[in-house]
């Protein structure tokens, strides 16, 4: 639900999963990262908007080391061994850099 919210660009839906569904602020969309997610490209999205999108998932507590379900792995260790080849690294960077 919470990466539907990103394509849809609507933030006020997010907030409602996070802060009333409890949705984990890391998980969901590519690789199971929304971490991952807003730091990639993405066709017809200004990467401001993901921007926005980072800065909210980070004041939730996203966090680049939360290990996802689906792989086994964190979203960092995804970046690292470059499975995941990041787009905005100024973005990546307000997760990774902690």
């Amino acid at each position: 639900p919470l990466f539907g919210a990103f394509l849809k660009n609507c933030q006020r839906l997010a907030l409602h999963l996070i802060e009333e569904r409890n949705a984990d602020p890391s998980l969901g969309g590519r690789y199971g990262s929304m971490l991952i997610t807003v730091s990639t490209y993405w066709e017809n999205r200004n990467p401001r908007v993901s921007a926005q999108w980072a800065r909210m998932l980070k004041r939730f507590g996203a966090d680049a080391d939360t290990v996802h379900p689906d792989t086994g792995k964190s979203s960092r260790q995804l970046v690292t061994e470059g499975v995941v080849k990041i787009d905005y690294p100024e973005i990546w960077l307000e997760f990774a850099a902690d």
